[in-house]
């Protein structure tokens, strides 16, 4: 467990951290943003994030990984749009659209995409394979949500009442 914690901390970490940005900025949004634009929203939001990304990478020193080989690259250059302009921004715009147009929680369903996109992302632009460990975590994943998001049945609650009706 110790090897875990200290090899994917920085990973662990940002997971925690996007998802309690996701339910504040949601719920922030629904709250105090409705008169604002959706693109505006998207476009402050994405730019926060890009900065603090970035800090990010001075703080943990990748920032020595970049080199101009590696923009000089084509597929680079089309992975970065793709997952960037198609990914990030097109969920961005979807969610705060969702947030204002409907619930809070209904717009955090968007962020469930995100493993799937990232999986066709990898695979069609950096030829990534798609494992039947992505697979089955995917899976995993979705059974998470949907035991966590499921409705009780309304035939318990039915047979309560008629219970109930009877006793009193």
């Amino acid at each position: 467990m110790d090897q875990l914690i200290k090899e994917s901390f920085v990973g662990i970490g940002t997971m925690v951290c996007a998802t309690i940005s996701y339910g504040f900025a949601s719920q922030y949004t629904k709250k105090h943003l409705q008169s604002t634009g959706v693109l505006l929203i998207t476009t402050y939001s994405l730019t926060i994030a890009a900065v603090v990304g970035f800090i990010g990478t001075l703080v943990t020193g990748t920032t020595s990984r970049i080199n101009d080989d590696l923009f000089a690259d084509p597929l680079v250059l089309w992975s970065i749009i793709g997952l960037g302009c198609f990914g990030s921004g097109i969920a961005h715009l979807l969610f705060y659209y969702i947030v204002k147009n409907s619930s809070a929680q209904f717009a955090t369903s968007v962020t469930y995409l995100v493993p799937i996109t990232a999986m066709v992302w990898g695979y069609v632009l950096l030829n990534e394979p798609i494992t039947k460990n992505l697979a089955f975590g995917l899976l995993i994943i979705f059974a998470g949500v949907y035991l966590a998001t499921r409705k009780p049945k309304r035939k318990d609650s039915q047979t309560n009442k008629q219970r109930v009706a009877r006793e009193g």
